[in-house]
């Protein structure tokens, strides 16, 4: 296509922060996870964000180089992430003088916070945009580093190891903490900044009953059950997202630029990306509230009434049990109070599926594909269970690894066009010290023998080499049901760590006690093994086949539910 002419030129820019699950976490209170999570939103946020500290800052940039008045077209802006494209002569240095403003103002309002950012130009706005992104993986190993390093001399925050920039207020001080770093200060303003709160309610959970607010303090604010706390830590991701874009970027093809402005068809290029990304953000923020519908709002409403509980003094209980941290594009990472986070991973698994088919259907695509399918949208999801007095960055990036986990099995074997099945990939905690969940398969879970997981949920969950959560959650449900199941499925699990011989022994005398004492149970228990696939015959040519139950613990290579089931029952119980 030859080198674009000085009034052909166009000239992408993307910008992409890196590393948020650190930064989020840094110093571990909620309070400062809550602020982190606005701050990052509010980077890219317009100036009519509803009156947020520090929205507008994109905007205030574009008008300080320049760039505005090349009238910049946008395929995507959302929290933390943001690219558009410009045209003219004028283009190229307008962007690096952008550059040089912008990266500036994101160190000052977020210090600490790793980004990249990339430049592309070519002959359309579809190479420019294909250069920036090719220019990616370089610019990331030059990440610049972060203002303030501490000097021999100085004080350090000590949540965080930052240097100090100020004391604390004599009401913010507590015996570990009297000092705060930069970056530490900056989100406290956001998390104490009620307008901003409040919006994300708005957006986050529109339907919700009045006076109900999220919990910005694990203490004080979050509402445990009873004196157990335990806290599941929810990190869900999509799945062939990165495929439907390559789909859209080759059918809509913008053909040659003309001229010192964007033609029509690249105008049309761009506004299918701008399009997309919005209808991926409207489901993920629909199908996590439709999730807090059907899972958050029943322990919230008094069932008599259908009105806020109220505790022994008559106030009305107004905190939800769970706090989003992040929800853009098609990830989200949210904190859900131990018992209801299994629940809420499967209902927000399921009705993504069905939200992003309908809001894809809506921007009727089909034409412009002339007949070449889109993946369907799903999403997989890692859930560490810990307890609330543990370190937030290492719940984080367990969370992380967990969801990692499960898109890697859901996608093996899979050809370009199958659906990824949407799963879950979960962990209670017990360690004082969490590992990546590779860690945690090696060493507490025998190499991985200990779990099924992932598990299928939802429509292209119900796959034949997954085992479905539903079947897992027909296990719990035979284990809890108060025959006497739940001790001895522990025992067992126990003794697996010692040897198969000790567990085989102690698994068939049970089988035999409860045969006598509660028949019932057992047929519910071999019928829940055999939903997750343990049916002694193959389901697939090719495919060994799993032990039927009453030879459960026979194969050494099988993977066993049995202590996933009964983590889920210790997570309901709060323990």
């Amino acid at each position: 296509m030859g080198v674009p002419g000085d009034g052909q030129v166009r000239v992408a820019y993307v910008f992409e922060a890196k590393g948020i699950q650190p930064f989020l976490a840094a110093g571990g209170r909620l309070r400062d996870l809550v602020g982190a999570s606005l701050l990052i939103e509010s980077l890219c946020a317009p100036e009519d964000a509803g009156g947020a500290p520090g929205s507008g800052l994109l905007d205030h940039a574009m008008r300080a180089s320049g760039v505005v008045a090349l009238e910049p077209a946008f395929t995507r802006r959302a929290a933390g992430c943001f690219a558009f494209v410009l045209a003219g002569p004028e283009a190229p240095a307008r962007v690096e003088a952008f550059r040089a403003v912008w990266t500036l103002l994101v160190q000052h309002a977020a210090p600490g916070l790793p980004f990249v950012d990339m430049i592309g130009v070519g002959p359309n706005v579809a190479i420019a945009m294909r250069q920036a992104l090719q220019r990616g993986d370089a610019r990331r190993a030059l990440m610049p580093a972060p203002l303030a390093l501490a000097g021999p001399l100085a004080r350090l925050a000590p949540r965080t190891g930052e240097p100090a920039v100020a004391e604390l207020a004599p009401q913010e001080r507590d015996a570990a903490e009297r000092v705060a770093d930069l970056a530490t200060l900056r989100k406290r303003r956001f998390a104490d900044a009620a307008l901003v709160a409040e919006r994300i309610n708005d957006d986050f959970w529109p339907g919700r009953p009045a006076g109900l607010r999220w919990p910005r303090d694990m203490e004080t604010e979050f509402p445990w059950r009873g004196e157990t706390r335990s806290i599941g830590v929810l990190h869900a991701d999509g799945n062939r997202l990165g495929q439907v874009l390559m789909t859209l970027k080759d059918a809509a093809w913008p053909g040659e630029a003309s001229g010192d402005a964007l033609t029509a068809k690249e105008k049309a290029w761009v506004a299918i990306f701008a399009r997309f990304s919005k209808a991926v953000d409207t489901a993920t923020w629909a199908a996590a509230a439709q999730a807090a519908d059907k899972v958050l709002l029943p322990v919230l409403l008094d069932p008599a009434t259908q009105e806020l509980r109220r505790d022994a003094g008559g106030h009305a209980l107004t905190h939800v049990p769970a706090r989003p941290v992040l929800l853009g594009g098609d990830d989200i990472t949210i904190l859900v109070r131990g018992d209801l986070a299994i629940p809420f991973a499967e209902e927000f698994l399921t009705r993504f599926e069905d939200e992003a088919k309908r809001e894809i259907e809506q921007l009727e695509l089909r034409p412009l594909l002339q007949g070449k399918p889109i993946p369907a949208l799903t999403a997989c999801a890692g859930l560490a269970i810990v307890g609330a007095s543990q370190p937030v960055a290492q719940a984080l990036a367990l969370a992380e690894s967990l969801c990692g986990f499960a898109k890697h099995q859901a996608k093996r074997g899979l050809s370009d066009q199958m659906p990824v099945p949407s799963c879950l990939a979960m962990h209670r905690a017990t360690a004082s010290l969490l590992d990546s969940y590779e860690v945690v398969r090696r060493d507490e879970l025998d190499g991985g023998r200990l779990t099924q997981n992932p598990y299928g949920v939802g429509r292209h969950g119900q796959n034949r080499d997954m085992p479905p959560l539903s079947g897992l959650r027909r296990l719990k449900d035979a284990l809890g049901d108060g025959a006497g199941a739940r001790g001895p499925a522990r025992e067992i699990a126990g003794l697996l760590h010692l040897g198969p011989t000790l567990a085989k022994e102690r698994y068939a005398r049970w089988r035999a006690v409860l045969l006598q004492r509660a028949p019932a149970v057992l047929a519910e228990f071999d019928a829940a093994l055999g939903e997750l696939g343990f049916t002694g015959k193959s389901e697939r040519p090719g495919q060994p086949a799993r032990p039927e139950p009453a030879k459960l613990l026979d194969d050494p290579k099988s993977s066993l539910p049995l202590l996933d089931a009964l983590s889920w029952l210790a997570a309901e119980a709060g323990a």
